[in-house]
């Protein structure tokens, strides 16, 4: 049939755009620039190429040929895991491909190995770090000198810094908090209900409010209702697209509250720390909860990591936490009894 059998990697792309399950189905947060990344590997592989053709060395030309890519003014080079997300849309197309019919006539032909690269996020797993001395007193406290810099400018800093606290305190994502509506707060519950539709696990779930993060929620709410945005400034728009939208307020959007962000972070002297971002809220409170003891069970189900794997993760980066368990396995009551290990050394 005309419409079966080996298909090119363009054909492929341009199935995967009508699929009823093709880019909204990913398992990213990067749905809207999809096509586009997959656009780069189709054509760097070739367009009119046939997909049951590219092999594993041609993905890793591919693959190698992204790790040259720069972008922005600093000409960063990718990330591995923004890598893996290129690797990632190209791979949904062959997997649609194969869905449609559409990848070979050869029924002993697979889709070749994609290679992704390790980036498990260990080393971006940035909080905000603090130090104490054996007398207690406080040698650094990034959170505190964060706070101390917004409360000093004021204005749209001050609710940068309730934002951040937000993080710091339910472990919600950036895009998670932004998408809040005033109907997902319960005050007389004190919990945060995150519908499944915008949550990264695409699950519902259920946070508290802490006496710190209730009056931060009651300052964005004030008195609205029903389907508005939980965050609302009540500071004006400086730029004019913003002051003919809605009331004419300032509007926080994801990459607003970056660039305050990095305006705050280079204050403080840390402009050369990438992994410093607004992100680090949410790893600030998943180690937290750790260091005083959650089990990881608890962790995961209270940021909502799909796979305890994840949040065990969070573990190695605390070197205290793990050291507890060669002094906590003194401390059983089995063990105690069997009392000290005695060695005899022969002659």
């Amino acid at each position: 049939p005309k419409n079966f059998g080996s298909c090119t990697l363009q054909e492929a792309l341009d199935l995967t755009d009508t699929d009823a399950k093709g880019w909204s189905h990913l398992k990213t947060n990067h749905r809207t620039t999809a096509p586009a990344r997959a656009q780069v590997g189709v054509d760097k592989i070739g367009c009119d190429k046939q997909i049951d053709t590219v092999t594993a060395a041609d993905l890793e030309e591919y693959r190698k040929h992204l790790a040259t890519l720069t972008r922005g003014k600093k000409n960063k080079k990718l990330a591995p895991s923004t890598i893996n997300q290129y690797l990632m849309m190209l791979h949904k197309c062959f997997e649609t491909a194969r869905k449609r019919g559409r990848y070979s006539l050869d029924g002993t032909k697979v889709i070749p190995d994609f290679p992704y690269m390790d980036a498990d996020g260990e080393e971006n797993r940035r909080c905000f770090e603090y130090d104490i001395d054996d007398n207690g007193v406080v040698l650094m406290n990034e959170e505190a000198d964060f706070y101390q810099i917004c409360d000093s400018w004021g204005a749209k800093y001050t609710e940068l810094k309730y934002m951040v606290q937000i993080g710091i305190h339910t472990g919600m994502r950036k895009g998670e908090i932004l998408k809040l509506k005033c109907r997902d707060f319960n005050f007389r519950k004190s919990e945060i209900t995150l519908p499944k539709g915008i949550t990264k696990a695409k699950k519902k779930r259920v946070v508290r409010m802490n006496d710190i993060i209730r009056p931060i929620v009651k300052y964005f709410i004030s008195n609205r209702i029903g389907n508005q945005s939980f965050i609302k400034s009540k500071y004006p728009a400086f730029l004019e697209r913003d002051k003919r939208k809605g009331d004419g307020s300032h509007i926080w959007d994801a990459s607003k509250i970056t660039k305050y962000f990095n305006k705050v972070r280079k204050t403080m002297g840390l402009e050369s720390d990438p992994d410093f971002t607004f992100h680090s809220s949410r790893y600030t409170n998943i180690t937290r909860l750790l260091e005083q003891g959650e089990y990881p069970t608890t962790v995961q189900k209270w940021v909502g990591h799909k796979s305890i794997e994840t949040t065990m993760g969070y573990v190695t980066t605390n070197m205290n936490f793990v050291g507890k368990c060669a002094e906590s396995i003194t401390e059983h009551p089995a063990t105690i009894a069997a009392g000290l290990v005695s060695l005899e050394v022969a002659n």
